[in-house]
């Protein structure tokens, strides 16, 4: 019996062909260049993707400001807002994009939510396994600094307890931290936080499903976070679905390891539009305005909005 979405009333469907062959060796070409900062030639893949993925419908999508995008397999890797057109013009350039990890984690979002605090800021939890991060020790104090009464935690402070203790008061939570994915065991993947006698500070996966949240928005300003496993067709296990099954309505989380200066510049112009915008729209602003500074992929382009937004 074929399957009709329950969503489906009233809607208009359109249907395309993409060619899909060779496609994963085009995403991982894709991303092999943009970290090569030193060259350009990502600008050939996001071109060759950009005719494959976008321009057959380019036409269906034109004067539409929101995206809302469902990759399946490699394509959970790719930068979507990265894509160019002829003009070198970024597919973020013309739409706001938001990303869904599988249709599945659609009853988990929207749901009502009471956060009685505006923002919790972490920033540079203490490690004893992973290097000092200034960065991301400004990036945190510059980012609350733009929201009256943020709450901002650093360094030792930083523990793992205080935040499963704390964070589901919270509208926004903003964790700046080493992040790890891991390929071999995606349920383990984790925010490295501080210790305490209570917490061994490594949040993971399955840590991050038990918590309550009332979060509008969970960022995870680390490296890799964004990374999952690819399981039952086109669900990806990974931080992003821990923090949307545990009451986060949007993610924005890494495909890549993050340059501090870059990210800050991006965290800070995102949180100053956050105050008039809605989310899609800050982060679009924000991603151009830190291409147009620093322009290569590398810089600006790791960061995926998931989720409900």
């Amino acid at each position: 019996m074929p399957y009709t979405p329950s969503w489906s009333a009233g809607m208009t469907y359109r249907f395309f062909s993409l060619n899909s062959a060779d496609l994963n060796d085009d995403v991982e070409r894709f991303r092999e260049t943009i970290n090569t900062y030193e060259s350009n030639n990502w600008r050939v893949y996001s071109k060759r993707l950009y005719g494959r993925l976008i321009a057959p419908l380019a036409t269906a999508i034109a004067g539409k400001e929101h995206l809302t995008i469902v990759p399946h397999a490699a394509l959970h890797y790719l930068p979507f807002n990265a894509l160019g057109d002829t003009d070198n013009t970024m597919l973020i350039e013309r739409h706001t994009i938001r990303l869904l990890p599988s249709a599945s984690v659609l009853k988990f979002l929207n749901k009502p939510s009471n956060p009685t605090q505006n923002l919790l800021v972490f920033g540079n939890p203490d490690r004893d396994d992973a290097p000092d991060l200034p960065g991301a020790e400004s990036e945190a104090r510059a980012v609350a600094q733009l929201w009256d009464g943020a709450r901002v935690i650093l360094q030792g402070e930083a523990t793992e307890s205080l935040l499963k203790k704390s964070a589901s008061a919270f509208r926004y939570i903003h964790l700046a931290s080493h992040g790890q994915f891991r390929p071999d065991n995606p349920m383990q993947s984790q925010m490295l936080l501080s210790a305490d006698n209570d917490n061994d500070g490594d949040l993971t996966v399955s840590e991050i499903y038990d918590l309550n949240l009332n979060a509008d928005l969970v960022i995870l300003s680390a490296c890799q976070t964004g990374l999952g496993d690819v399981k039952n067709g086109d669900d990806v296990v990974g931080l992003n679905r821990g923090f949307l099954y545990a009451g986060a309505k949007s993610i924005v989380a890494s495909l890549w390891e993050v340059p501090d200066n870059p990210t800050k510049d991006l965290m800070v112009s995102f949180y100053g539009n956050l105050r008039t915008m809605d989310m899609r729209t800050a982060m679009q602003i924000a991603q151009i305005s830190t291409y147009k500074k620093y322009k290569h992929p590398l810089m600006w382009a790791a960061f995926q909005m998931t989720g409900g937004v």
